[in-house]
């Protein structure tokens, strides 16, 4: 499995970096790309003025861009 991932990833350009389980220091910048993605949602959906219903499609935007 670890063979197939590993193909996938240079045929698509991907770095693959793996973290020490259990450590939540690693987890800090994982925690932060969220944090910023689901601020964006709000900001979109605030600013269109558009119901929260949109926010799945809002998020998938915002992780996008």
């Amino acid at each position: 499995m670890k063979e197939l991932i590993d193909n996938f990833c240079k045929k698509n350009g991907v770095i693959h970096e793996t973290t020490v389980p259990y450590m939540p220091e690693q987890n800090t910048i994982v925690e932060r790309a969220i944090a910023v993605a689901f601020e964006m949602v709000r900001c979109m959906l605030h600013s269109a003025g558009m119901d929260l219903r949109y926010w799945g499609e809002a998020f998938l935007y915002a992780v996008y861009i």
